[in-house]
């Protein structure tokens, strides 16, 4: 039985900010992406540095907070 937070409930919309598996050793596990399109019912069309990848549900996440980062590791002291 699928629960209402199971990735394949989850449907993702157009422009969406989103994480998705890179599929890249070379580069982190989950990489933030942007929702192109809707392929079927269970793969999306993503856009990650400006190349399309075409990505199942199960291996899109929701996206929470903001792609910048400082690249530091200090805090304001």
């Amino acid at each position: 039985m699928r629960t209402p937070d199971s990735p394949r409930n989850s449907e993702q919309t157009s422009n969406q900010q989103v994480y998705c598996l890179s599929c890249n050793t070379r580069v982190d596990k989950w990489i933030p992406a942007t929702v192109h399109s809707r392929l079927g019912d269970i793969h999306y069309n993503v856009i990650f540095q400006g190349k399309h990848l075409k990505r199942h549900v199960n291996q899109i996440r929701s996206f929470l907070g903001n792609h910048q980062s400082t690249g530091s590791s200090n805090e304001a002291e």
